[in-house]
């Protein structure tokens, strides 16, 4: 499975991805937010931690769970701005729901192989044919620590140009949008 350092580099690409313009590209607030729903499935391992029952890969990597995340997140902006705010409740379940897609993409080393993708449909675990990530190790000898930091490295190889690529066409796309282009105003 990817590290949170992955995990939160796939919720960043989900901001820059999906900013309709300048200022929601580099709102930092949102970004976070993203980057946060995007880790946050696997707190189910600290859960498991705690009452000795590790469940990691089931509901919380799912579709069901990743709708809820949007569903928490409508609600709360309801209670704290007085008014709905659906986009940013959709954002956040396709941010929540990225960290399964990746777990799918990822080498499993522990069975059940794979993330209950699509739990409540389905009690199923899904992984790809193939491995876009590597397996993380969930000890602290240091033989895990150093195998964990260097599959950050090669993650952060692989997503960080990738999110770069994304925000600056985002950017590209906006200026052209708005009638300018690197600074000067078309005519």
């Amino acid at each position: 499975m990817a590290t949170p350092l992955g995990h939160g580099l796939v919720g960043v690409l989900v901001h820059a991805a999906t900013a309709r313009d300048r200022s929601e590209l580099v709102d930092a607030h949102r970004a976070a937010l993203l980057c946060a729903l995007a880790m946050a499935p696997d707190l189910d391992l600290v859960v498991g931690l705690i009452d000795g029952h590790p469940n990691h890969q089931g509901p919380s990597h799912s579709l069901g769970a990743a709708l809820l995340a949007g569903a928490i997140v409508a609600v709360g902006m309801r209670l704290v701005k007085g008014r709905w705010h659906w986009r940013l409740a959709s954002l956040a379940a396709l941010a929540w729901f990225s960290h399964g897609v990746v777990d799918f993409l990822s080498q499993d080393t522990r069975p059940p192989l794979g993330p209950e993708l699509f739990w409540p449909l389905s009690t199923g675990h899904f992984i790809a044919p193939f491995s876009v990530f590597l397996y993380t190790r969930r000890t602290l000898e240091w033989s895990s620590v150093s195998h964990n930091a260097v599959e950050a490295l090669r993650e952060a190889l692989i997503l960080v140009p990738l999110v770069l690529l994304v925000a600056v066409r985002r950017l590209r796309w906006g200026r052209w949008r708005d009638g300018a282009w690197f600074g000067r105003q078309r005519r």
